[in-house]
């Protein structure tokens, strides 16, 4: 769905809480494009990696210094880009300092306990809650984003119009929508990506020892395992923690690991082939062929040319 451009009403002023972590430098990135002003404010003291054009303050967001007070006095976009338990005790200062008329985005990864409380506060006029689902490094360019509309007004159009321009696509759900699906999409996910690790690492795996045996699915989930590790781990202890849907979401791994098993320990094989049958539920006949050839893409660049001097 394409935004009409809302033309009597511009971004001229954005603050970014969070704005030196790596989406919030992102959006600070973005922004300076688009936007006359742009503010980090930040509890590091570095600037926002690679961002120009962009001021940066040195503040907790709980506890903000008079200069993150100004800041945010007149803004017309404020994000918060912030761990959840910052983003959650901050929201009452925040919300007190901000004009009528601006726009509140957060990007938390559970939506749930931030729309809840979000409610009881009177300003701002507009408020969205948005979870981008990439990794920042990405970049906008043929992404989605999940976008609660919490009180959607012209400021709220206008920075969705920029995230469209960005080549970014909102997908609009529910709270609850979001958490339920980002159980499934992120929840599982990464909740299976770690116990992988974990298993590894309490059989004795050794990587160099393997290295020349790997197989390309191993080989890309050391590679899931290593993205989490590059990343903040924060942000994957608050989709485990903060999601409501989350425990069912790991109960329903654990229950399939534990089925898998006792199929495989009785040698029941019929029901081995029914646990295949049900595969195919999930991918259906019409994606299986799209997500096959994923595979193919993905595993090609696991192919190591080779060696010149051992060509015959």
């Amino acid at each position: 769905m394409q935004l009409v451009p809302e033309k009597d009403h511009s971004i001229s002023k954005a603050v970014v809480l969070g704005g030196n972590g790596a989406l919030g430098s992102l959006f600070c990135a973005q922004l300076a494009r688009d936007v006359d002003q742009v503010i980090a404010i930040d509890i590091q003291t570095a600037p926002p990696r690679g961002t120009e054009n962009v001021e940066s303050l040195h503040s907790d967001a709980r506890d903000l210094t008079p200069a993150a007070k100004n800041a945010l006095v007149d803004a017309d976009l404020v994000i918060l880009s912030l761990p959840e338990n910052v983003a959650l005790n901050s929201l009452t200062g925040i919300t007190s300092i901000l004009r009528q008329k601006a726009l509140l985005v957060d990007t938390l990864s559970v939506k749930m306990p931030f729309v809840n409380a979000i409610r009881n506060t009177r300003l701002p006029e507009e408020i969205i809650s948005i979870n981008p689902m990439f990794a920042p490094s990405l970049g906008f360019t043929g992404q989605s984003t999940a976008v609660i509309a919490i009180k959607r007004g012209p400021l709220a159009n206008r920075f969705l119009e920029l995230i469209q321009a960005w080549g970014c696509r909102p997908v609009f759900l529910t709270a609850e929508e979001h958490d339920r699906s980002t159980a499934m999409l992120q929840t599982i996910t990464h909740a299976a990506i770690l116990t992988f690790g974990m298993s590894l690492h309490k059989l004795g795996y050794d990587l160099s020892s393997a290295e020349p045996l790997i197989p390309p699915p191993h080989r890309a989930m050391l590679a899931l395992v290593a993205r989490i590790l590059s990343a903040d781990p924060e942000v994957y202890w608050d989709i485990q923690l903060s999601n409501p849907f989350a425990a069912e979401a790991r109960e329903a791994l654990l229950d399939s690991v534990r089925q898998l098993s006792e199929v495989i320990d009785n040698g029941n094989q019929r029901d081995f082939l029914s646990i295949n049958d049900a595969l195919h539920t999930v991918i259906g006949p019409k994606q299986l062929p799209q997500f096959k050839q994923y595979c193919v893409r993905m595993f090609e660049i696991f192919k190591q040319p080779n060696d010149p001097e051992e060509t015959p």
